[in-house]
């Protein structure tokens, strides 16, 4: 599903008129949706470890900035500029690191290999591309939009919409058949 695909679900769900693609005018409630859009998709992407957004990155030169953190932690990385929320270091959900701005404090640091770092990736751009969300987090974003988008007498309906469809989506992501790293394959083969 594209930006757009969501856009106009959302918009279907709530009866109002689509976007319509043959054209370059675009209706008020076409314009709010779009403004409104950014906001129900960050939502969505922060509210849980969705299998599809989840990837991985290896650090392995430190940051070029001076580390304030340095009586605590010793190593400072730049996170990848797509990382909603890092998950965590080497698959150690023990790991201790702090994130600040758009940098990660830590005492890990491997010279061999690198340090690696799962993370939530913001796929909202990439959405009206290349990448195209799946099915599940297109309804899902879909239906906060139409929450959004809901006048205020109705906004305890499409609420309650919101979270059964969510409370679904959560189970199917939750009994994925996908490693939990979000990859078919791990990367990194010593995994137990």
């Amino acid at each position: 599903m594209t930006k757009r695909d969501v856009i106009n679900m959302a918009l279907d769900s709530i009866n109002l008129e689509a976007v319509d693609s043959s054209t370059n005018e675009r209706t008020d409630i076409a314009k709010k949706a779009a403004r409104w859009y950014e906001t129900a998709a960050l939502y969505v992407l922060n509210y849980a470890d969705w299998i599809d957004s989840i990837v991985h990155s290896t650090f392995t030169a430190e940051a070029s900035i001076t580390n304030f953190l340095d009586d605590q932690f010793e190593y400072v990385y730049e996170l990848p500029s797509d990382c909603l929320r890092v998950l965590d270091l080497d698959l150690d959900p023990t790991a201790l690191y702090v994130v600040e701005g758009n940098y990660l404090y830590t005492n890990l640091y491997d010279a061999t290999s690198g340090v690696n770092c799962r993370y939530i990736k913001d796929i909202r751009d990439e959405s009206s591309g290349s990448m195209e969300y799946s099915d599940l987090l297109g309804e899902v974003i879909a239906s906060r939009l139409a929450y959004n988008l809901a006048p205020v007498d109705q906004k305890g309906v499409y609420g309650a919409v919101f979270e059964d469809i969510l409370f679904e989506a959560l189970n199917v992501n939750n009994r994925s058949d996908r490693w939990q790293g979000g990859h078919i394959n791990p990367f990194w083969t010593d995994v137990s």
